[in-house]
């Protein structure tokens, strides 16, 4: 095995570490969150481990060899890869003597294989067991010392285990936030990929208590994302440089796993390799592969080897042997370079002469008299390249020139002061793969030149026939750079002076007379004072001549787009916040970039829904978009001006929103843009629960688990188990108590769930409600549907209807739906709950033999987009349609018995749905084949449809006009339509189209010549399909 070791002596159990991985992690959502409060659950025990209460929280207590474990079932996602597991314990003696005293397991497969990670008065320790292969046992144990901890409180033990991409493992301990101990198991590839957490107690004296067990999911960040960035682990350090430019001049890679290893030693037969490399041999040393004089050198190194012995480089150690694999010596390095660099002329004595030698010519500049590692050796490589190759002509030697100007490679300083989107000077010069550095323009190549815009930088180019191309380009220590968040600049700021809070402190900073300034990207000499000072975005001042006066400042003021939905034809994505801020994003016309997360994406990745933080330069030319998919749902356990906690997590408002009236108790959905802040509430819910009909409950004497059954707000059966103790109204009740009491009959409930998924919180309907309970009323009458309402006097624009057959273990007769589905002039029997001011959030029709499938007239239409044959969850082949309803895209599967063979695409429908969301009746509104002008039910109905053609449109006034005979004249029997009185469905068929016709549509969309159909309550309009040609 090739000798790759720290330089430090450390002990062979530390061995592992070598392959140590430093990716940036994220944590996801977690995929175990145990706090044993409704007992064991679906965890293992072994010997007789109790649930107690200690200190008002439920508690593992466990003895001597006792341990809980759990293992993940073949549904649960997310544990085949990468996850943390976090232990929250006490006892009352860290320091006990054993080994182990605690034991913990990660990604193990039914116990065979697993990490097994120790704990003892020395510290944390890991072990890999996999009985298949005995030879790759190893133990690690390192002990990453001793830990003194309070035993009076409880301590959290978090352990990561991360699969790398190339199939190693990392394991990282930490106890209370701190990492303890890192090791990464290089032969890892056979150990499982599925999951399983175990916690275990070895101590005979001292007992353990295990509070919680929370387990996440580890998304791993991959942070070096352009090709000219610098190894992870180089970064910061001082050979950052030296090991990014050889690696850009294919002479000093990195490692496979994407790291440098700075601190390593190299072998000689490496150190070879770069030298012959770096003198532009490596073709020759290809073609010289397998020809060696050297009898211990592997194949895959005989052309490097056999070239630098050819080249005079190297002689060999003796007896035909050259040791490719023991560590090189700085004195051996030397040799090898002054030797490249033709600088051995004459009798120089080893080493001392070639040191000497080395010295003059500048080879040894920043190197450590002691210093081997392998950094030190790519500072001496680089330090190679700029001195002059010694050139002999006739036994008389010359400098000639330096290594990299035979490879037409040079080195320059300066500042970019155009980056292929703006200029100092207005708009830029050069294409958008070039920059300009001092008055010269290059090709950014494979670098992130762009980036450094206003910056001095030092760069090295090749030169091909006057073609310059950047290799290498990074900030000189000349600037300096101030990123500052537009929510630290003080108002005072103008363009003399900049003045902002650094952690607190307030700072003032002068700006040159002849500063630049770029707003959104592209030059603006004409910003004002204002404009200095960005509503939502940032500001970044550079100083790049030490003259403590900004040279440059850079604003980026972001506007906030949430998709509402995209035009794919005019590349224009809409915005559900302001209708006034959509986005037109036609890269002929325009420089766009477009990243969500560190990806670049293109227009056809956005989606509707996401966040999009957008600048747009003054000229509209450059726009940079930055989108995130991001949301987060539930109930506001708190709120404040600065944000809300969901489920025990804090999320910021964004600085666009205005509106921070969010109470807590009220359900909401927030997305989120890419810094995770709160970008758009997209609904609200007055309530803090949800809504379900509950059918029984149970409770198990044996197992003590209880729970009840509840066709849900969302049309499904669900069973919940109840928690440990469940607030029924105001009153709390132990679980065994509540279900001996008789009160979990059928009947409407709101239910609470907690974190675990387990009920709460009940209430019910009572009459003369107080505290928790939810009012309620009973009433039989009429449904009129002129004011949508029961006898006018509870009104159901907005309540959701619970269904409910008479049999009651029908379960195929319940269904969710909303009060357009019941009858006008129909008789009902039912019950209104959580009413406010007559208007009930939830109603129960507890009759329904009167019920019809044909769908009702006052229904919202649903424009058909595509028709599928498509296989339901009982495997019969079915129809299926796409298309758009209640402004939104829907999607249905029809009931087996229901035929839909009279339906094409651009036909307009009513439909009725069933408790499982199949189509079990329709009512064909419009035939799009057989298009027919039309005012069906005329002025005074209040189901009335229309069919016409426009002749008239006025979008800034939401009016248009419309005939029956298809003239585009306006005539007395014109027909006028408003959409601004209600809130209408738009929808456009683009018959011009080849596929996905269909889409949601605006009151612009309504055009002059267009067909155009209307779902009307006398004049007022609900829904609206226009047909463009």
């Amino acid at each position: 095995m090739k000798m790759k070791k720290f330089i430090a002596i450390l002990s062979a159990l530390f061995i592992l570490l070598s392959g140590i991985c430093v990716e940036a992690v994220e944590y996801g959502t977690d995929l175990l969150n145990e706090n044993f409060d409704s007992g064991f659950g679906n965890w293992v025990k072994e010997g007789n481990p109790t649930i107690e209460s200690v200190k008002g929280t439920n508690a593992v207590v466990l003895g001597e060899k006792e341990t809980v474990t759990y293992n993940p079932k073949v549904s649960e996602l997310g544990w085949e890869n990468s996850y943390r597991a976090t232990f929250r314990l006490k006892t009352k003696d860290w320091s006990a003597q054993g080994n182990p005293t605690m034991l913990f397991r990660m990604k193990s497969q039914g116990g065979s294989q697993t990490y097994l990670i120790y704990y003892n008065s020395n510290g944390f320790g890991i072990q890999r067991l996999n009985p298949t292969l005995p030879s790759r046992d190893f133990f690690a144990q390192g002990w990453s010392g001793s830990i003194n901890a309070d035993a009076s409180q409880w301590h959290d033990i978090s352990i990561d285990a991360i699969r790398n991409p190339d199939k190693s493992m990392t394991l990282r301990i930490y106890f209370d936030g701190e990492k303890q101990l890192e090791v990464t198991d290089t032969d890892a590839e056979e150990m499982p990929i599925t999951g399983g957490v175990m916690f275990g107690n070895w101590m005979k004296d001292n007992k353990v208590y295990l509070d919680s067990v929370t387990v996440q999911p580890i998304i791993i960040k991959n942070e070096t994302s352009n090709p000219d960035d610098p190894a992870p682990d180089a970064v910061g350090t001082a050979y950052e440089e030296d090991a990014t430019l050889l690696r850009l001049l294919g002479i000093m890679d990195n490692y496979t796993d994407k790291l440098f290893k700075g601190d390593f030693i190299m072998t000689r037969e490496e150190f070879v390799k770069c030298v012959v490399s770096m003198l532009g041999y490596d073709e020759m040393a290809k073609s010289s592969s397998g020809k060696c004089d050297f009898t211990d050198v592997t194949e895959e190194m005989t052309g490097y080897i056999s070239t630098a012995e050819y080249l005079g480089i190297i002689s060999g150690t003796g007896n035909g042997k050259f040791e490719p694999e023991r560590a090189i010596t700085r004195d051996e390095a030397v040799k090898m370079l002054v030797c490249a660099l033709g600088y051995d002329m004459g009798d120089l004595a080893y080493p001392l002469g070639y040191k000497m030698k080395a010295a003059r010519i500048g080879l040894l500049d920043g190197i450590g008299e002691q210093d081997t590692s392998r950094g030190a050796m790519a500072r001496l490589i680089v330090n190679a390249l700029d001195i002059p190759v010694m050139e002999s002509t006739n036994n008389e030697y010359s400098r000639g020139k330096t290594i990299l100007e035979h490879r037409e490679i040079y080195s320059g300083k300066g500042i970019l002061t155009d980056d292929g989107t703006t200029s100092y000077t207005g708009a830029s010069a050069v294409s958008k793969d070039s920059v300009c550095i001092d008055h010269v323009n290059y090709m950014k190549g494979s670098t992130s030149a762009n980036k450094y815009f206003g910056q001095k930088v030092s760069y090295y180019y090749k030169d091909t026939n006057g073609d310059y191309e950047l290799i290498y380009i990074r900030p000189t220590n000349d600037n300096t750079i101030y990123n500052i968040d537009s929510e630290d600049i003080d108002p005072t700021t103008t363009k003399q002076k900049f003045i902002f809070y650094n952690n607190k402190k307030k700072k003032q900073i002068k700006i040159s007379p002849i500063c630049n300034y770029i707003y959104n990207g592209k030059a603006y000499p004409e910003i004002t004072d204002t404009e200095l000072l960005p509503k939502d975005g940032n500001v970044t001042l550079i100083d790049n001549d030490g003259d403590k006066k900004i040279d440059t400042i850079l604003i980026s003021d972001y506007m906030t787009v949430v998709v509402q939905r995209i035009s794919e034809n005019t590349k224009t994505v809409y915005n559900m916040i302001d209708e006034g801020e959509n986005l037109i994003l036609d890269e002929n016309e325009k420089t766009i970039e477009m990243y969500n997360g560190d990806e670049k994406i293109g227009f056809s990745q956005i989606k509707t829904g996401d966040v999009i933080k957008a600048i747009v330069s003054k000229d509209k030319e450059y726009i940079k978009l930055l989108i995130s998919s991001k949301n987060v749902s539930g109930i506001i356990e708190r709120a404040d001006k600065e944000g809300v906690v969901i489920d025990g997590t804090e999320y910021k408002f964004g600085k666009n929103l205005a509106n921070t009236d969010f109470g807590a108790g009220s359900t909401y959905l927030f997305r989120l843009d890419y810094e995770g802040r709160i970008a758009y509430a997209e609904y609200s819910m007055s309530k803090s629960n949800s809504y379900g009909y509950m059918t029984n409950a149970w409770y198990d004497n044996n197992t003590k688990e209880a729970g009840i059954k509840v066709f849900t707000e969302t049309g499904e059966w669900k069973n919940f188990e109840l928690a440990k103790k469940v607030k029924f109204n105001n009153t709390s009740l132990k679980k065994e108590a509540l279900c001996g009491e008789n009160k979990l009959t059928p009947q409407l409930i709101a239910y609470t769930l907690n974190s675990q998924g387990l009920i709460s919180k009940i209430k019910t309907g009572v009459s003369n409600a107080s505290g928790e309970e939810m009012n309620f009323a009973e009433l039989s009458g009429k449904y009129l549907y002129a004011n949508r309402s029961f006898n006018s006097t509870y009104f159901l624009t907005d309540t959701l209807v619970f269904s409910i057959p008479a049999n009651l273990d029908d379960e195929g007769l319940y269904r969710v739906t909303t009060c357009d589905y019941l009858r006008d002039g129909q008789d009902y029997s039912a019950k209104v709950y959580a009413i406010d001011e007559n208007c009930p959030e939830v109603a129960v029709v507890e009759e329904i033999d009167t019920y019809s499938t044909e769908p009702f007239v006052g229904s919202s239409v649903l424009l058909i987009d595509e028709i599928l044959s498509s296989v339901n969850d009982n495997d019969e082949v079915v129809t299926q349609i796409k298309g758009f309803c209640g402004n939104k895209a829907v999607e249905y599967m029809f009931d087996k018995r229901v035929d839909a063979s009279e339906l094409g695409e651009g036909d307009i429908i009513q439909i009725t749905l069933n408790s499982n969301n199949e189509i079990v009746n329709k009512k064909l509104l419009l035939d799009e084949s057989n298009l027919t002008y039309k005012d069906e039910g005329g002025f005074y109905s209040n189901t009335r449809k229309v069919i016409g053609k426009v002749c008239r449109s006025y979008p800034t006034a939401k009016r248009f006009a419309l005939n029956l005979d298809g003239t585009t004249e306006l005539k007395d029997d014109t027909i006028w339509g408003e959409c601004s009185r209600v809130a209408s469905n738009i929808y456009v068929y683009d018959r011009s189209l080849k596929n996905s016709k269909a889409s949601l549509g605006t009151v612009d969309d309504i055009e002059e010549g267009c067909d155009i159909f209307l779902r009307m309550d006398r004049e007022w309009i609900y829904d609206i399909v226009v047909y463009k040609n």
